[in-house]
């Protein structure tokens, strides 16, 4: 299906020729939510709903109707994941083709149940979906065809999905609590998942992360945790072989006055990310930044 959108040719304006993609990204007047990059593009949401994409030497402007939860740009398409839909988008013609549910049987979401993130696996794209675990969408057939629930044996608690990573045939998923009710010796999980998806079954669990992680990146055998502008990494291989995590480092490589918000990405030891940042009027600017950081 097509969708109405705004093409700006940036070719056309000789000024911006020598621009690089960092300073296209940073120039973006505001923003409100995920991030993707690749080498030669990247999609920025401009507020919560809405996304300005660039293109080597082409913008678009591309619209939406509900809130932004992760992208993801494969080749000339980007994805975008929202609360309960997954839409594909032509990067060189600014058209939506595809838009459906990210559950194959029912569009209904409770509470908490909203997609969170997602990761490719081959022909396919691994969602992970909050209180309802995770779903697969296929990108051949351009549906959702399959569901999971994980963390049932700790019922009645319940944590939320909240982000996921690829590593060969495996799905790394980052938990945290939903229930904040319980045995105090017992809360909800909050730690990583590790399902084989090969063969359809949990691999390993461990536990101990700090409440809120609300994404999940992986960079050189390390899980990098967004705990709200927070990042934490953790070593791959001690995740797949311990019980408990150990923080690997904590980064807090933003100014103490910037606040990042929710979806950042990586580009070699840059974190791509929209943040807060305070006026002098004590008003809050949300603004592209990049940083660059050794991770």
């Amino acid at each position: 299906m097509k969708s109405l959108f705004i093409a700006l040719i940036a070719s056309a304006m000789p000024a911006l020729a020598t621009t690089s993609l960092q300073e296209r990204f940073t120039q973006v007047p505001s923003c409100g939510g995920p991030v993707a990059v690749t080498q030669n593009t990247f999609a920025l949401t401009t507020n919560y709903r809405d996304l300005h994409v660039q293109v080597g030497e082409m913008t678009w402007q591309l619209p939406g109707t509900s809130q932004v939860r992760d992208l993801l740009i494969v080749d000339e398409t980007l994805y975008v994941l929202r609360n309960d839909r997954i839409e594909e988008w032509d990067l060189t013609s600014g058209e939506r083709r595809y838009e459906t549910s990210t559950l194959p049987e029912t569009s209904w979401i409770p509470s908490g149940g909203e997609a969170r993130g997602m990761a490719r696996w081959g022909d396919q794209i691994i969602i992970a979906h909050g209180r309802m675990g995770f779903s697969v969408y296929s990108m051949t057939d351009h549906k959702a065809v399959a569901t999971e629930l994980l963390l049932q044996d700790q019922q009645p608690l319940e944590s939320e999905i909240t982000g996921v990573v690829i590593d060969g045939n495996e799905a790394i998923f980052v938990a945290s609590s939903y229930s904040l009710t319980g045995d105090r010796s017992k809360p909800a999980f909050r730690g990583f998942v590790l399902w084989d998806l090969s063969n359809h079954l949990e691999k390993h669990r461990t536990i101990g992360l700090d409440p809120g992680s609300r994404g999940l990146l992986l960079r050189n055998n390390l899980l990098v945790v967004d705990f709200g502008g927070l990042y934490q990494t953790f070593d791959l291989k001690d995740v797949r072989q311990s019980n408990k995590v150990r923080i690997r480092r904590a980064e807090w490589k933003f100014p103490a006055s910037v606040r990042p918000l929710a979806g950042f990405d990586l580009l070699g030891s840059q974190i791509w990310s929209c943040v807060s940042r305070p006026n002098a009027d004590r008003t809050r600017s949300q603004i592209p930044m990049i940083i660059d950081t050794s991770l």
